[in-house]
């Protein structure tokens, strides 16, 4: 789990003694490249990452993937170290569900309105109730 119990780690024999790997080298906690590395920032400061980007396959759904990893996460945090803290950086379903939410709105006002200007323009109930039902049909026909 740290650099300290690798110290007494044997390289090597020297007179028929053991040469030790803290003899030799500094054995300090830290990555094989210090100069490239990744943080996440918090409210503790930068620290360690690693990242792990998933992308979905073409043509399949991205919010189905994205909620299917989610559903995994626990699994994974289970199998990690204590030590090891598993989130997410960076969901792009997030702006396709609220794209997804605003289309559903728009197209509810946008058929109460038209309903409402047929109605202003026959001031008849029985004549804007047949536009009023054919609309959504037409919509949900059309998707099917």
């Amino acid at each position: 789990m740290n650099a300290q119990q690798f110290r007494p780690l044997v390289v090597t024999y020297r007179n028929g003694a053991p040469v030790r790997l803290d003899q030799v080298a500094n054995v300090i906690d830290s990555v094989e490249d210090n100069k490239n590395i990744s943080l996440i920032y918090n409210k503790q400061g930068g620290q360690p990452a690693i990242n792990l980007a998933i992308m979905r396959q073409p043509g399949s759904n991205t919010i189905a993937v994205t909620d299917a990893v989610r559903a995994l996460l626990p699994t994974f945090q289970s199998i990690l170290p204590p030590a090891v803290k598993l989130q997410i950086r960076g969901d792009r379903s997030r702006n396709i569900r609220e794209a997804f939410s605003d289309i559903q709105m728009t197209m509810l006002i946008t058929l109460a309105l038209v309903v409402f200007v047929i109605f202003l323009f026959l001031h008849n109930a029985s004549a804007t109730i047949i536009p009023a039902l054919a609309l959504p049909f037409s919509i949900l026909g059309t998707f099917a």
